[in-house]
């Protein structure tokens, strides 16, 4: 999509094996001037009660985004599996962060399956079934994600299934530049 943004902060989402982490550390090794990332698990995420933890945490990123762009000129991207509506909600609190531009790293169903079973191939812990439970709740937040993601004023797709990484983040760059 081709969209003027003047927006200084940015939500990269996307589900489980998108390639978020990937890119997030590429874009840290750039160094790109005046641009702070967040990321949704940078804290230890408990192993129970992970909603309740990621609705406070989507909070304290906002709030921490503020303050970062009430005292520079730079611009914010915070990571995670984050739907869109979780920062519309939280915005309540910082009501200045308006209209931010989500990128959404989006994989087709295929990839979806390949990623997550090369991901936990080592785990003999995993049953089939919580992996097969895992994709089909990974198809739904996938389309969560794209539905809500194109609902916004700034919504850009990243297809992440067959391109490297380095073109992922080239146009994210690239996104964060408009």
């Amino acid at each position: 999509m081709n969209k003027m943004n003047k927006n200084r902060f940015f939500v990269l989402t996307g589900v489980n094996t998108s390639g978020k982490s990937s890119i997030v550390k590429i874009l840290k090794q750039k160094n790109i001037y005046n641009l702070k990332i967040l990321e949704l698990d940078d804290k230890p995420v408990p192993k129970v009660g992970r909603t309740y933890w990621q609705d406070y945490r989507i909070e304290e990123l906002i709030v921490e985004s503020r303050d970062i762009l009430q005292n520079s000129t730079g611009k914010v991207l915070i990571a995670g599996v984050i739907l869109p509506h979780r920062i519309e909600i939280s915005k309540r609190f910082v009501p200045e962060l308006f209209n931010p531009a989500y990128i959404l790293l989006n994989l087709d169903k295929d990839t979806l399956y390949e990623r997550l079973h090369k991901r936990h191939k080592n785990d003999n812990t995993l049953s089939q079934d919580y992996l097969s439970n895992l994709y089909n709740h990974n198809l739904h937040i996938k389309t969560i994600l794209y539905n809500e993601t194109f609902t916004r004023k700034f919504g850009y797709l990243l297809n992440t299934s067959d391109t490297n990484i380095e073109d992922n983040v080239n146009a994210i760059v690239d996104i964060l530049k408009k």
